[in-house]
């Protein structure tokens, strides 16, 4: 299991390695985000979220719940490890 853990506040702190015991740095997992004509608008950060995705009509829907996603990894064997804030 990995080092990191929520400080008082909540926020995520940066520990060591769970796999290796080297350190990590902080980061996020970026989606691209594109216009109607496949045009690259801005890129969006990743979110968790709670449950399976629905199809309809429409096209696939996501559950209410989310939660923003923060990653670590290790600068010593590159092992990634997300956490839904």
């Amino acid at each position: 299991m990995s080092a990191n853990s929520p400080d008082p506040t909540g926020s995520i702190q940066v520990g060591r390695c769970g796999k290796c015991g080297g350190e990590q740095e902080a980061g996020c997992l970026m989606a691209p985000a594109y216009s109607l004509v496949g045009v690259l608008i801005h890129p969006n950060q990743a979110h968790w979220y709670a449950g399976q995705p629905t199809s309809g009509f429409w096209g696939t829907g996501v559950p209410p719940e989310k939660r923003q996603l923060t990653a670590f990894r290790c600068t010593a064997c590159g092992l990634l490890e997300f956490y839904a804030e």
